[in-house]
């Protein structure tokens, strides 16, 4: 599963390959909620049917809820007993700087959308188009 989710981002988006590889080597665990997953994955694909929005959701979900993947971000294994980081190691940098730059272009042509004459419409595309993003959220039926 880890392998088809890291596909699916590189297929939408401008993911660094740190993070792909990191969702790639991650261990998958199996759940009994796969009926809640393939509901959750076809709302998904209403909004985008590249099929990368729930593979996006469900890692950024380990670092955003309580779990042993955003733990492991901050516990220094270094020191005798092992301690706390103030900083997350390595790969949850990568997660956040792609999450803020689709959130940037998206929350900005939201808000360009309520301006008179859209002033920043051009640039946020051309941004959009760099990363690989849609331009706007689709808006959800």
């Amino acid at each position: 599963m880890n392998r088809a989710a890291a596909e699916d981002m590189q297929k939408g988006f401008n993911v660094p390959q740190d993070l792909i590889d990191s969702i790639k080597g991650a261990p998958v665990e199996k759940t009994d909620e796969s009926e809640i997953l393939r509901k959750f994955q076809a709302q998904c694909d209403e909004i985008s049917p590249k099929r990368e929005l729930c593979s996006v959701y469900r890692y950024l979900c380990d670092y955003a809820h309580p779990s042993a993947t955003s733990a492991s971000e901050f516990v220094e294994w270094t020191t005798e007993p092992p301690g706390l980081r103030t900083d997350p190691k390595g790969s949850a940098a990568s997660v956040g700087e792609v999450t803020l730059a689709m959130c940037l272009v998206w929350a900005g042509r939201a808000f360009d959308e309520m301006i008179n004459g859209k002033p920043r419409k051009q640039f946020l595309r051309s941004v959009a188009r760099e990363l690989r993003l849609a331009p706007v959220l689709p808006p959800l039926n």
